[in-house]
């Protein structure tokens, strides 16, 4: 989550739980590529 979003540990840490959860789905939901399959990591796309 720090990785995907550039925050420091100490601010992902202190995140609610539902918070850091809901974020969590979110950076899977943007790599998620638009046929459904899952991304492959940076570049990974090919339409």
């Amino acid at each position: 989550m720090a990785y995907y979003l550039h925050w420091p540990l100490g601010e992902v840490l202190g995140l609610e739980h539902p918070v850091r959860e809901r974020v969590i789905q979110e950076i899977g939901r943007i790599h998620t590529r638009p046929d459904g399959g899952a991304a492959e990591g940076f570049g990974a796309f090919r339409p």
